[in-house]
């Protein structure tokens, strides 16, 4: 499956990463993960909620009734967030893959849309990439604001270097091979 975003989809992200926000991870829903409720966790989701949440895969025994882990995740539906149940588990069968469980969550999202997952405050935010995006923008920057003027000084010289750097663009480099990036 692909999880790389659609020139709409992007306009969605824009709005997040105005808000000064961080990490985030996307996942493009399929039919078979809306329909059984089974959805990977794949690596980046395990390292965003490690890093963020405590919640470590690795710890979680196979069983999702017997070691599974419950919690909340806050889903944006119609410009509200709804606290849903959500379940961390491996499953008995197969290799027990890393898979997670929000609550009727097929009743909010069709197929192949993209859900992009972040943590904020210590809570995990699941936000569909869908609808109207001044809502949604209007939405996230309630939850998400971060007043940069409370920042100090250092912190906000840092940030405009680092937009520099990213206005430059990549950086070619001179020699072939894995590990030059410039000369």
């Amino acid at each position: 499956m692909i999880f790389v975003p659609t020139k709409e989809e992007e306009k969605y992200i824009n709005v997040l990463d105005s808000s000064t926000h961080g990490e985030f991870v996307l996942i493009r829903m399929t039919p078979t993960m809306l329909k059984k409720s089974i959805i990977d966790a794949s690596h980046p989701l395990r390292l965003l909620l490690k890093e963020n949440l405590g919640i470590d895969y690795k710890t979680i025994g196979k069983g999702k009734q017997k070691n599974g882990l419950n919690g909340e995740v806050e889903l944006l539906v119609n410009g509200e967030f709804n606290t849903r149940a959500i379940s961390y588990y491996r499953p008995e069968t197969k290799k027990g893959d890393p898979r997670f469980c929000i609550s009727r969550l097929h009743n909010e999202v069709q197929p192949f849309d993209m859900i992009l997952f972040t943590v904020w405050n210590e809570k995990l935010y699941a936000l569909p990439l869908i609808g109207d995006i001044g809502l949604f923008a209007t939405v996230l920057k309630k939850i998400f604001y971060f007043d940069t003027k409370t920042l100090p000084l250092a912190v906000l010289e840092i940030q405009d270097m680092i937009k520099y750097l990213y206005k430059r663009g990549w950086v070619k480099t001179l020699r072939a091979g894995d590990t030059c990036v410039g000369y």
